[in-house]
């Protein structure tokens, strides 16, 4: 036996963990029943069941403990024997069964003994009924990994079948969309990819797998007869027909199968950390590719919700973003497509021999309520790579801020070589500025390059800014100054706020921004440091001290008229009076139209006194 993993060892598996079996008979993954009389831990050798790796005709769901997700992915991985067969490095008792744990392939090993009831003619059943052992052993070896028993599968709060198919595969999974028959016909028919669509039947997500296409139907196979959708015409065993329609309502996913490849798979480790509305962790790695070839990358996230007991409600993920790039001498080219993620990323790329640079971004949120042991475990990232010669050294010496900077401003600039985007300020007297705004992989950016000799400053107002947040303080300004000089530039980045896939888990956001040179006074006023701020059912009180006094502006936000009226206790300042104000002692009284704005002027008494100070109650009326 230890020879045999030492081999697989040898074949570039990273991880093995043997989990020990127990010799002495006794089942090693418990299942509690509530002393029910006919359950008992039966060997194998003990059931009427072949031993053989051939694929089930049939699966049935188990009365006493929830393993329909599993069983469903069961159905997916046989429909690929050799991948069925790869999995079982030992097929007699104990048995030692590779699971994907994360990208990393661990070695769970098992024995003989598996739950059984008694039957009417008083023989032994496995509770998991189905056509050969294999299922069985694969099971066992499944509830071994996530929580040493049996009853873990009641636990888990999730019903991802994708989950378990990966947990059995390792391979990666993405969703696809395919709008002809005759295009899925060709990808089924180079049997480099299992393909499988979900239905949600008897409120129970179900994985159909494809076996083959007809003119304008799709034959599938589901676990069994009951799980049969009722669009579907029945076959023989568990097998059915699909219109292409129909079909086409459905999620599509593509199990590819890298039949040949090496693995590598590492823990990404010390991370840039920042820490303000949530969690966000950047690394940033170097590597070689020696040898032209296709690639599989992916970034791995641990599934969370496979923790059962450790927690109570289904984990929201955040999001992780990839972004690859190929080294030049004093330039990064980014060769990668957008690629953002809730939970496991997967990227598949032709690298060419060379230096590369790989920047991951991982935004943690919603963590609070869980246990520090979650916590961690969520913030784990692993990296594997899939090809026939992988690279096994990445350097992350040059994971810096810098260095950060250097790669966005790169995407930036390589977009910028064929962005129409750009304005020039020709008009406003500044034609060596110019400025482009765009967006790009997950991000928002405005970006100003001043070739000029004179300093330069522009107003930014966002009056559209969906699920948009500013790279460095993770929060949304409607309002901002832009000052660059002579011979500098300047980027503004903004980027998706992951929280709103709290909501959603669909990735999208929109911004509309207005650019003005010559700030208003309003704006004068906003962005002048120590500014004082109320607001007033509608109507928002900007109030700013300056070297002859105080001003205060009144914007009215509402659609009608309002009158305002303003009772001031004033130290040495005095009111300006104009015509539309309706001053009697220290009560000022003016009416504001819809959506404007008004000032009152509070000029120093005594100039030589510099102290002053305001008190200011302000009652709206709406006027009729």
């Amino acid at each position: 036996m230890q020879d045999r993993i030492l081999s697989v060892y040898k074949r570039e598996r990273q991880i093995i963990t043997s989990q020990q079996d127990s010799s002495n008979g006794t089942p090693d993954c418990p299942l509690n029943l509530n002393n029910f009389t006919k359950f008992s831990f039966q060997s194998i050798d003990d059931i009427d069941i072949p031993n053989s790796l051939r694929a089930c005709l049939s699966f049935e769901i188990s009365e006493y403990y929830n393993n329909f997700a599993l069983i469903n992915a069961i159905n997916v991985l046989q429909s690929e024997i050799e991948l069925m067969r790869n999995i079982y490095e030992i097929r007699e008792n104990p048995f030692a069964i590779w699971l994907c744990d994360q990208g990393e392939w661990k070695l769970v090993i098992v024995n003989d003994q598996v739950p059984c009831v008694t039957n009417s003619d008083n023989q032994f059943e496995p509770m998991f009924k189905c056509t050969y052992l294999w299922a069985i052993i694969i099971e066992k070896a499944v509830a071994k990994l996530l929580g040493n028993s049996y009853n873990v599968f009641n636990h888990l709060v999730t019903n991802s079948i994708q989950s378990f198919v990966y947990l059995l595969t390792g391979q990666p999974i993405t969703q696809i969309q395919i709008n002809k028959i005759e295009e899925l016909r060709t990808l089924v028919e180079e049997k480099n990819s299992i393909f499988y669509i979900e239905v949600n039947y008897k409120q129970r997500n179900n994985a159909y797998v494809i076996s083959s296409l007809k003119e304008n139907q799709v034959e599938l196979q589901a676990i069994n007869i009951q799980s049969i959708c009722d669009a579907g015409m029945k076959l023989k065993d568990s097998k059915f027909l699909l219109s292409w329609d129909e079909f086409q309502k459905q999620p599509l996913f593509q199990v590819h199968l890298n039949k040949d490849s090496h693995v590598y798979t590492f823990t990404m480790k010390q991370p840039i950390e920042r820490k303000l509305q949530f969690i966000e962790h950047t690394y940033i790695y170097n590597f070689q590719i020696n040898k032209k070839d296709t690639y599989w990358i992916s970034i791995c996230q641990r599934d969370q919700n496979f923790n059962s007991q450790k927690q109570k409600q289904e984990i929201k993920y955040g999001l992780i973003r990839f972004l690859l790039f190929k080294n030049h001498k004093k330039s990064y080219q980014l060769i990668s497509d957008t690629n953002d993620f809730n939970q496991n990323l997967y990227h598949k790329i032709e690298l060419e021999k060379g230096k590369y640079t790989l920047l991951c971004q991982a935004e943690f949120y919603n963590i609070e309520s869980l246990s520090e042991e979650l916590k961690n475990s969520q913030k784990i990232l692993k990296l594997q790579i899939q090809g026939m010669k992988p690279p096994q050294n990445f350097d992350q010496s040059k994971q810096n801020e810098e260095n950060l900077r250097e790669l966005i401003i790169a995407i930036i600039r390589q977009i910028s070589k064929t962005n129409k985007n750009i304005y020039t300020f020709q008009k406003e007297g500044f034609p060596q500025v110019q400025r482009i705004m765009d967006k790009t992989r997950g991000f928002m950016y405005i970006y100003y390059e001043n070739h000029g000799d004179s300093d330069f400053e522009e107003y930014l107002q966002f009056n559209k800014h969906q699920n948009l947040i500013n790279n460095e303080t993770q929060q949304m300004e409607t309002r901002r100054k832009v000052s660059i000089p002579p011979k500098e530039y300047k980027l503004l980045l903004y980027k998706y706020d992951p929280r709103a896939l709290i909501k959603s888990p669909q990735i999208c956001f929109e911004c509309q921004v207005d650019f003005k040179i010559k700030p208003s006074v309003f704006e004068y006023i906003y962005f002048k440091q120590g500014v004082l701020y109320k607001e007033i059912k509608n109507l928002k009180i900007f109030i700013v001290e300056h070297e002859i006094g105080v001003s205060i502006l009144f914007v009215n936000q509402a659609n009608n008229t309002i009158q305002v009226t303003c009772e001031l206790k004033l130290q040495n300042l005095l009111i300006v009076q104009h015509k539309d104000l309706s001053l009697q002692g220290k009560i000022a009284k003016f009416q504001m139209m819809p959506q404007s704005d008004y000032f009152v002027l509070l000029n120093l008494e005594n100039p030589q006194q510099k102290q002053n100070n305001c008190t200011i109650k302000v009652i709206v009326q709406n006027k009729k």
